[in-house]
């Protein structure tokens, strides 16, 4: 996946064709990512490498890099689950200081891409919690469907409200 934009380039390679398998494992614990996500504790290397053992080993998920003019700038990540007719995806900005810069906007733009692409008859169900208003402001702006909300339970034990967006290809086309 290529995109180029304003003489920039916007590159996507899958993790495991990149030097940055070991890289993914400090970026995902950093806080400002770990808040905004359902199990945010401290990622150990040992569990670090039995992800990228899964990432090798199954077709379940995949994990990209997105490259702004060859500087890696966030992570996307996408999990099949075709028993639902699914495809649960997420991507975060890398660098803090990264955020608010529109990157999450094409990661997002290339994500819904990617997983229409896969699935093209398939439903995108997002969950983002309620603190997320940038993350809930794009996938309205997206044209995502509020489904619902949901108190989850993350991995410290305390209780976040959430919401439930999805999107078919039919709504992304529009």
């Amino acid at each position: 996946m290529n995109k180029i934009m304003n003489n920039h380039t916007f590159t996507f390679k899958d993790v495991l064709d990149t030097p940055y398998t070991k890289q993914l494992l400090t970026w995902r614990n950093q806080e400002f990512v770990r808040k905004n996500m359902m199990d945010d504790s401290i990622i150990s290397m040992e569990n670090h490498e039995k992800y990228l053992e899964k990432l090798r080993t199954t077709d379940e998920q995949r994990v990209f890099v997105a490259f702004f003019d060859d500087e890696p700038v966030a992570v996307m990540t996408f999990r099949f689950n075709e028993n639902e007719g699914n495809i649960e995806s997420g991507s975060y900005v890398i660098h803090e200081e990264d955020l608010n810069k529109g990157f999450g906007v094409i990661t997002g733009y290339a994500r819904f891409e990617y997983i229409f692409d896969k699935l093209p008859n398939g439903n995108i169900p997002t969950t983002i919690f309620d603190l997320n208003k940038k993350n809930i402001n794009l996938q309205k702006n997206f044209g995502c469907v509020l489904e619902g909300t949901e108190t989850l339970i993350k991995s410290d034990g305390t209780e976040e409200k959430a919401f439930v967006y999805t999107m078919t290809k039919r709504q992304w086309e529009r």
